[in-house]
């Protein structure tokens, strides 16, 4: 994940346990010191984040089919 989102909404890479959404949330607004508008402008990047990457997966299997299908 990229540095500019707070480190509470990063996952515990020391176990195999994933935080919830009300975890995640209040981790996220703890990071961000209560400041409703801070939790949000995170959750934003944190979202952001997450399509980049789902758009670079989407790609890099297309790719990956479509030279399975040039073969």
């Amino acid at each position: 994940m990229r540095r500019d989102i707070p480190p509470g909404a990063r996952q515990d890479e020391t176990t195999d346990r994933l935080m919830g959404p009300a975890e995640l949330a209040q981790a996220i607004i703890a990071d961000c010191e209560g400041d409703a508008r801070a939790a949000v402008l995170a959750l934003i990047r944190i979202n952001s984040a997450l399509m980049m990457e789902l758009e670079a997966l989407t790609v890099a299997r297309a790719h990956r089919q479509s030279r399975r299908g040039h073969h």
